[in-house]
């Protein structure tokens, strides 16, 4: 909506969460989860300005999703079930 009317946003992660429906009742898959920060119209300077102070207290910037769709306790079968 903010795009709409000329209002600059940054869109930058904010942690992980824990997915709606997993597969197994021990899993540890998450989500990301973001956030976005606004700003005034033509004034970009305030939001990029939030962003790095965000940036600079928190961690969420340095921290990876897995890159496979299986969780650490998730089990794996040999050969891969198709779907």
């Amino acid at each position: 909506m903010g795009n709409l009317v000329g209002m600059p946003v940054i869109v930058g992660p904010a942690g992980f969460t824990n997915i709606s429906d997993p597969p197994c009742s021990n899993c540890l898959r998450k989500t990301a989860m973001t956030t976005g920060i606004y700003a005034p119209p033509h004034q970009v300077h305030i939001a990029l300005a939030l962003a790095m102070a965000y940036q600079s207290v928190t961690d969420h910037h340095k921290k990876r999703p897995p890159i496979d769709d299986l969780g650490p306790n998730d089990p794996i079968s040999i050969p891969p079930k198709v779907a």
